[in-house]
């Protein structure tokens, strides 16, 4: 995680227009547009680091985050690619957690998966079987927490993860 400095707003904003770097996934789709990085480019700058803005969880989201050791472990059954930020986001989310984004802050990930990427056979199986743990894991978070009224489920999602089993066993 990198901390703000007087220069480092003007330079990051220089790499972002430059595109040097980027957002991941875009910021319009649901993995990170939840964060409003435009909203948070536009906080003012003050000593230390303090949370700027609350952010409401939505499906899917799957910020790059840092979280207490007291959170609840990651659950390993996620592997290869996809789902697994978005289900922790969601385990978080049911078990009452709120999220904030933080004002002098940030973290840089050096590389993304590119389009490209889904086109191999292991990604496809990989996506399947994340689409299958999914289901039975938002399932089982109900019963770890006790509560109906905070959920993950969502048409949407439902209809992304009958995409990736169908692709997965078919293509």
């Amino acid at each position: 995680m990198g901390r703000m400095t007087e220069q480092f707003p003007i330079r990051l904003d220089c790499f972002w227009l430059s595109l040097e770097i980027k957002v991941p996934f875009h910021i319009h789709f649901p993995h990170q547009g939840a964060t409003h990085y435009k909203r948070w480019k536009l906080l003012p700058s003050r000593k230390g680091i303090w949370a700027g803005y609350e952010v409401k969880w939505k499906n899917m989201y799957e910020p790059f985050f840092i979280s207490r050791n007291s959170a609840p472990s990651f659950d390993e059954r996620f592997r290869n690619y996809g789902y697994d930020r978005s289900a922790y986001m969601c385990e978080l989310h049911v078990a009452g957690y709120r999220f904030a984004v933080l004002d002098n802050a940030y973290i840089l990930h050096d590389g993304f998966k590119e389009d490209i990427y889904f086109s191999y056979p292991h990604a496809r199986e990989g996506l399947k079987a994340n689409a299958i743990v999914s289901r039975k894991f938002r399932a089982e978070l109900q019963l770890k927490y006790n509560t109906t009224w905070r959920s993950c489920e969502s048409w949407f999602l439902h209809s992304i993860e009958f995409l990736h089993v169908f692709i997965g066993t078919v293509i």
